[in-house]
């Protein structure tokens, strides 16, 4: 209904406001000078500061970290659809594409297979959820039409955010009513029976500022040809022919997305509704079967209050609460699969493994933050929290129970309740924090930035991290950071208490971060910057397999370093036209999950302002030097060059300056290209898609 109701009211917009041919007469006059360099001014001042580094706003060449900003301008420049397509822009970031149809994202070559050194948040609030520790199996496609400017830290922030800031933040900063200023209407159709409908207001009554945002979503996905998969091993195995490969992949996706942003004087009010139905490609294994069906339910409550209650010192706190709910139902291997029995037996799945479940989490808790501006040149931030978890209505079906060992199963004569353990288990945890930390600008070039936050878990215990940054521009328009910082990461409830693969016994994950980065102002218009980083984890938590009959078990592994430089580059060639590239060589990396880390990772973005009304972003996404595992005995997989299109046309209507239409190309030169897949997935790796295309229209009143 909800769905419909959009549409209708977006068509019937798109045809009261358009018009098949128009004359010159019919163009808008041309905006002032005035104007332009206004907006200018405006996109210039927005790439100039950041609030996520240190909870408070800063000039970026100060703060002390590696944060790139893309402002909405930007985002919709790029034709990015969703989050990953930004992530993937911006030096030291990957986004992989996982076999389940997720896009795992990592920073500077740390990564895990749901995000979960990774924090993301919306105007400082966390997105993380306890079970997996990560956010993007189902935010990896968050909708970016409200988003006002992305700031993405890549330095560890356990010193100010605790768990999951371990390798870098991504802060999503949404538009406000005063923004947004009335009505937006969007609306998007592409490849893969691909629609998107968003309807954006915003307005200020009085002290009152007002956003809303509804995005609804539904394609039905890339269906790439698989010739192999698991299943094709167990057939020979066993002499079964079960499989469904040669076959297509499954891509269905469909999400409910909302939001309301309320603001009155020093109060805020955030609420996010996520719900999300998707049908993975390969299923939970890479195996093809009839159905896999991953439905998620996901929203947070955010209320918080700011004062100023004397000259110089602020105090903000806030209480939230979010909520994930994850009810699976899968088929994990097709009818006619082969297993064998504790009594060595094989048994006949005639129905396919099939498997139902249902899990919740939610985060509820506090934040207090003080900030005390001692002086022009030295300001101390500081803050407690508390929270508590609390995973609960766990309950699964399935028609075979799981032993010990993935090679063993005992079939069920139909779908049928089974314990808990089966899946995973109620529990719950709770942490206290305190951090702080004092920006102090020695001189006007010159700045020492030092703080710590200290986390008490009532699971695993504590964890203490510092921080400290040298910020230093040498000579005008050239500066210097010496950065150091360390992290943590707790275990989630999937590490500690899945089925047969979890363990109870894991410890936090730390890492200790070493970054030197140097800046330069060639020109006023040209700009670079080169960083180097190594990073140094101890108790990382990987899977292991003890023998070939055991299951893939969490485990703390001893220690792993990772090094790399980063070099980015800009010439901005006026009136909204630019060249800029970025490049990320991953020197050294020794760990388990290597095969989806690219060696070298690059973009190549220019945006040209045809005219007035026109406007052409092309950018190249390169990545290579793909190495498989150790054990996997195949050819490394080849890298690939990726060129994109985006041409917007805007205000070219006399009387409907609200009126902007955008076409995007994806994978322009159709370039046959796949995503790297493990020992023991499939065979040939995860097949990507050809030449594709994304149009919209978008008016605004």
């Amino acid at each position: 209904m909800i769905k419909r109701l959009i549409f209708s009211l977006t068509f019937s917009l798109l045809l009261l406001h358009s018009t098949p041919v128009f004359s010159q007469e019919d163009l808008p006059s041309p905006p002032s000078t005035e104007d332009e360099l206004d907006k200018e001014l405006q996109y210039l001042k927005a790439e100039t500061y950041v609030v996520t580094a240190s909870r408070i706003p800063e000039n970026i060449k100060k703060t002390a970290a590696s944060v790139t900003v893309i402002t909405d301008k930007e985002i919709r420049q790029m034709g990015a659809r969703n989050l990953a397509d930004v992530l993937q822009t911006v030096p030291g970031m990957n986004c992989y594409y996982h076999y389940t149809g997720s896009y795992v994202t990592f920073a500077r070559g740390l990564p895990d297979t749901v995000s979960a050194r990774l924090l993301i948040m919306i105007n400082g609030h966390a997105l993380n959820e306890s079970y997996t520790g990560g956010a993007t199996w189902t935010h990896d496609t968050l909708m970016l039409d409200n988003v006002k400017r992305m700031e993405v830290m890549r330095s560890p922030g356990s010193a100010v955010y605790g768990s999951n800031a371990f390798a870098g933040v991504v802060n999503l900063i949404t538009k406000d009513g005063e923004d947004i200023d009335g009505w937006e209407l969007t609306t998007r159709g592409g490849s893969f029976d691909t629609q998107q409908y968003n309807l954006l207001y915003g307005k200020t009554f009085h002290e009152l500022d007002i956003a809303f945002n509804y995005n609804f979503f539904n394609t039905h996905g890339f269906n790439g040809h698989v010739n192999e998969d698991l299943q094709t091993s167990l057939d020979r195995l066993f002499l079964s022919n079960a499989s469904l490969a040669p076959g297509r992949m499954k891509g269905d996706d469909e999400k409910y997305d909302a939001s309301l942003n309320l603001k009155y004087k020093g109060l805020k009010f955030d609420w996010k509704y996520v719900d999300r139905e998707r049908d993975l490609p390969v299923g939970l294994y890479p195996v093809l079967n009839n159905k896999s069906i991953a439905s998620q339910e996901d929203y947070y409550l955010n209320l918080s209050y700011e004062r100023t209650l004397v000259e110089g010192f602020d105090l903000l706190a806030k209480v939230y609460r979010n909520h994930n709910g994850y009810e699976p139902d899968y088929q994990t291997t097709p009818p006619g699969s082969t297993y064998l029995t504790p009594w060595l037996i094989p048994a006949i799945m005639s129905e396919g493994s099939n498997f139902e479940g249902t899990i919740k989490n939610n985060r509820t808790g506090f934040e207090m933050q003080p900030t005390y501006k001692i002086s022009e040149s030295n300001t101390m931030v500081a803050g407690i929290s508390y929270e508590e978890m609390k995973q609960y209505d766990v309950r699964v079906r399935r028609n075979a129970l799981g032993t010990g060992s993935p090679v063993f199963i005992i079939p069920l004569p139909r779908l049928m309740n089974v314990p808990d353990q089966q899946f995973n288990r109620s529990a719950k945890r709770n942490f206290k924090a305190f951090f702080i930390e004092d920006i102090w600008d020695i001189t006007e070039d010159l700045r020492v930035t030092a703080g710590a936050r200290y986390d008490d878990y009532s699971d695993f215990g504590d964890s203490f991290n510092p921080r400290v940054g040298l910020t230093w521009e040498f000579i005008k328009g050239y500066d210097l950071k010496l950065l150091y910082g360390s992290a943590f990461r707790a275990p989630s409830f999937s590490e500690l208490y899945d089925g047969f693969i979890g363990n109870s016994d894991l410890d936090p994950e730390e890492v200790d971060t070493y970054q030197v980065s140097m800046g330069a102002e060639i020109t006023p218009s040209l700009s670079s910057r080169v960083t180097w980083y190594q990073s140094e984890i101890k108790d990382g938590i990987d899977p292991e397999m003890k023998s070939s009959v055991d299951f893939l078990r969490s485990t703390n592994y001893s220690k792993m370093k990772s090094q790399g430089l980063e070099l980015e580059m800009r010439y901005d060639l006026g009136r909204g036209s630019y060249l800029a590239l970025n490049y990320t060589n991953q020197l050294s990396l020794k760990r388990m999950f290597q095969w989806f880390v690219p060696r070298h990772t690059g973009n190549i973005m220019a945006n040209i302002r045809l005219s007035r009304y026109l406007n052409l972003y092309t950018s190249c996404h390169i990545e290579d030097g793909f190495r498989r595992q150790r054990d996997d005995n195949r050819d490394d997989m080849s890298g690939y060059a990726i060129f994109n299109a985006t041409l917007i046309a805007q205000k070219f209507l006399k009387g409907y300056e609200g009126l902007e239409l955008r076409a995007s190309a994806y994978n322009l030169f159709d370039k046959d290209y796949t995503s790297p897949a493990g020992n023991g997935e499939l065979p040939e790796d995860i097949p990507r898609p050809g030449r594709n295309f994304l149009v919209e229209a978008k008016y605004k009143f």
